[in-house]
């Protein structure tokens, strides 16, 4: 299972775009979701420096294969 292979990073999975509710507070920046549908990598990147109104959310990447 390549899942367990030392030296991979495992990430969770979602079929589409993750909920904004899952990147909405510092705690969550950094997290990342694959989205195995679109093949888009999904990133947090919230930052709220405490005066309300933090910013930024989801950002994404569309993957390509890349054949060695």
């Amino acid at each position: 299972d390549s899942a367990s292979d030392p030296g991979y990073l495992h990430l969770n999975s979602y079929d589409g775009t993750p909920p904004a509710t899952d990147c909405d507070s510092n705690d969550e920046r950094g997290r990342m979701i694959w989205n195995y549908t679109d093949d888009e990598l999904f990133i947090c990147d919230y930052y709220d420096s405490g005066g309300g109104g933090g910013g930024g959310g989801w950002k994404y990447e569309v993957m390509q294969i890349v054949e060695p």
